[in-house]
């Protein structure tokens, strides 16, 4: 299954971070009270709302539920924003007013400034709008809003940035002529550490690690080469313990999805020599400092490199940690069936069945249960009946079906488990309680 990469919440919520499974429901989107804006709600408890909104938002992401995580944050820097805003006074409005229209007279100065600069095509002007929506191209007027400069058909845009550039130039050499280094507009991968630091809110109890967050930007878009050199670059200049378990966790990641090619069909295949810089990376993040995340990771990863014994050695230390780690606990489950250990499988399937969690827990466990029969073909009859058990606890009867009626047609089975089997085919639509 795939990791789960996290960070330890921190006390801002502007420190990059995320959580492992939430402890209970969040409510999305929570309205703060009325009377946060008044005196009355302490500046210090207006910060402790954000920041439990911004950890709830941390927990759906890692659930996947991007909108509902997107929600709370978005709450969070509201409440935050509100929390450190200096209260209103009277005559405050009169300010506010006054500097809304020097706001208006500046753009339109900017306005006038631009519009003036720019050459602009005589024609274009009088060109009826109407006459030129089709198939002759945009209106001068279109093109305006599209560019934000009134340019001739065809011509390239101009962005604010390497305007004031080519001003300069002008200003220096006195000619129209832009200069050979002339620098394009830079990625916004160049630029994130200069973006991060302008948008970031609240006053952090310590430095922002950019290396770090461009790191976990890469692996969000997929660019896991740029993400690699990104953690290992920090990792240079990286001393406290756990800023460097932060760093290793991230660059196992990324060798870990570089290394991951899901199919159409929702099974992965995996690249080994990625899956062991993973493993090394996952062993120094929990060298520096222990968590279970990291640990249980790593259990998955000595899994994959078929070493079983260190797999449940770590799946058991991750859940000695932390308990509700539901698919370490699938792991341990799927190394003891490889290892032919029947019972202790059963057992820890059915303590996750038991504990109702999400449903794409429940798929993960049934895709690593797949993936474990289409690579080794008949010889292990006891995953049909796992993954029948785990999609009946999901409610993909028809799935638990067929996996329950294979497993029971495979010779060579233990009479209690083909009577397990049967009582579970016979009990489909009853609750998984029965197990």
């Amino acid at each position: 299954m795939d990791p789960r990469a996290g960070l330890d919440p921190g006390s801002d919520p502007s420190t990059p971070q995320t959580a492992g499974p939430p402890a209970g429901k969040a409510t999305p989107g929570a309205q703060v009270p009325e009377a946060a804006a008044s005196e009355a709600v302490p500046r210090t408890a207006l910060r402790e709302q954000a920041r439990l909104h911004y950890q709830r938002g941390n927990r759906f992401f890692d659930l996947r539920l991007f909108e509902l995580a997107l929600a709370e944050w978005r709450q969070a820097g509201w409440i935050w924003h509100v929390a450190g805003a200096p209260r209103r006074r009277p005559r405050q409005r009169l300010l506010d007013l006054r500097a809304v229209v020097l706001l208006l007279l500046t753009v339109l100065l900017i306005f006038n400034l631009v519009y003036g600069l720019f050459p602009r095509n005589v024609a274009d002007l009088a060109v009826n709008p109407e006459e030129t929506a089709g198939e002759e191209g945009p209106t001068w007027w279109e093109r305006w809003l599209d560019t934000g400069h009134p340019a001739a058909p065809g011509a390239p845009s101009v962005t604010l940035r390497e305007w004031w550039q080519r001003m300069q130039h002008r200003w220096r050499t006195g000619t129209d002529e832009p200069p050979p280094e002339f620098a394009a507009r830079p990625d916004l991968d160049e630029r994130w550490a200069e973006l991060v630091q302008r948008f970031r809110r609240g006053a952090p109890a310590e430095p922002l690690d950019f290396h770090m967050i461009a790191g976990f930007g890469f692996i969000r878009s997929g660019d896991y080469a740029k993400a690699v050199h990104a953690f290992e670059t920090g990792l240079q200049g990286a001393k406290l313990p756990r800023h460097r378990a932060d760093l290793y966790q991230g660059l196992a990641n990324a060798y870990y999805y570089d290394g991951y090619h899901p199919g159409a069909d929702g099974l992965a295949r995996y690249d080994l020599d990625r899956v062991r810089q993973a493993a090394e990376a996952y062993e120094r993040s929990a060298r520096a400092e222990a968590r279970a995340l990291s640990v249980g990771n790593l259990g998955w990863m000595y899994f994959l490199l078929g070493d079983y014994e260190r797999a449940e050695q770590n799946s058991m230390r991750a859940l000695g940690m932390e308990k509700n780690l539901h698919y370490v606990r699938l792991n341990l489950a799927l190394t003891y069936l490889v290892q032919n250990r029947v019972e202790d499988a059963y057992a820890a399937y059915r303590a996750v069945i038991r504990s109702q969690p999400e449903e794409d827990v429940l798929t993960g466990g049934i895709n690593d249960l797949r993936e474990v029969m289409r690579d080794h073909p008949g010889s292990y009859p006891y995953a049909d009946l796992m993954a029948g058990l785990l999609a009946r606890a999901q409610g993909d009867l028809p799935r638990a079906e067929a996996s329950l009626r294979k497993f029971l047609k495979a010779p060579d089975t233990s009479l209690r488990w083909r009577r397990l089997a049967e009582q579970a085919l016979r009990n489909l639509n009853s609750p998984v309680s029965d197990l």
